[in-house]
């Protein structure tokens, strides 16, 4: 079976719901498979588990929102899941290399690192 077409379909839904809670079986519900499945298969075709992907993507959409608006650093942690600022600054500077204020400030270029599966 090629699930290409499959992640492709589950990237786009990750893509249109990282502002809201989004639980692993409603991603692979969405792909059509159970949830022991779909981690199988979507490590498989990208690489690394849900999770990761998933925390990474909303990183750089919070990356993109700091260089672009002036809304506070806690409101953005908070609209992409993260539970307040520390937990935010945590991950932001283990996936940007410095903390929030600093990429706010120094507007650094958000590159949208977004994976396709391997086909």
């Amino acid at each position: 079976m090629d699930y290409f077409l499959y992640v492709r379909a589950v990237l786009d839904y990750i893509e249109s719901h990282l502002e809201e809670e989004m639980a692993s079986a409603d991603v692979a519900a969405a792909a059509g498979f159970s949830l022991s499945h779909f981690h199988s298969v979507f490590r498989a075709a990208m690489g690394t588990p849900l999770a990761s992907y998933v925390r990474s993507r909303r990183l750089i959409h919070a990356a993109r929102r700091l260089t672009e608006t002036a809304e506070p650093i806690v409101d953005i942690a908070l609209r992409y899941g993260f539970s307040g600022h520390e937990a935010f600054t945590r991950s932001f500077r283990r996936r940007f290399g410095c903390p929030p204020k600093v990429f706010r400030r120094e507007r650094f270029p958000v590159d949208t690192g977004l994976v396709f599966p391997r086909s």
